[in-house]
């Protein structure tokens, strides 16, 4: 797949997503910094390759997750080249 197929279907995909009305996502940062995510909340991770977003955000989405969130999980590239 060269690039401009990949950002064809990557403006879609994201269309897709508005189209079903995810909402924005209301994340307070505390006074040290720190992210703090709500009961029920829905977050979307963007990870350059499979594995990325465990190794980047694994602390967030299992929050989210405990506090019965859903997370979406978008892969900008499939690996295949590193």
């Amino acid at each position: 797949m060269n690039f401009k197929n990949f950002l064809i279907e990557f403006v879609f995909f994201l269309i897709t997503f508005i189209g079903y009305g995810i909402p924005s996502i209301d994340v307070a940062l505390s006074n040290n910094g720190d992210l703090s995510i709500h009961e029920g909340e829905k977050i979307v991770v963007f990870a350059p390759h499979p594995d990325d977003e465990v190794i980047g955000c694994a602390g967030i989405i299992q929050e989210c997750l405990a506090k019965n969130g859903e997370v979406y999980i978008v892969f900008l590239t499939n690996g295949d080249h590193n």
